[in-house]
């Protein structure tokens, strides 16, 4: 598995980032418009070449995705108590 220093940070700005759309700025829709930020921000990483453009940078896009959406859910979960709207 790969995982780095950056994994935590992308762990801890979806924290971030959850607390801003879920408490300081409600959305409706806080995951969707949390990828669409996290995405925009990648996609900027690879045009700028901050990331390869290699199936290892295409990896870490991807495990930087997940760990970012992670951090989201987890402030849902945990800190709000509130769980994931799809949840069953």
């Amino acid at each position: 598995m790969y995982v780095s220093n950056w994994s935590l940070v992308h762990l801890v700005s979806g924290l971030l980032i959850g607390w801003l759309l879920m408490i300081k700025y409600p959305t409706e829709h806080p995951y969707w418009v949390g990828f669409q930020i996290h995405t925009i921000w990648e996609v900027w990483q690879l045009l700028v070449q901050n990331t390869p453009w290699t199936l290892r940078g295409f990896i870490d896009v991807g495990m930087d995705t997940f760990l970012f959406m992670l951090g989201m859910a987890v402030f849902s979960r945990l800190l709000t108590g509130k769980r994931h709207e799809y949840s069953t």
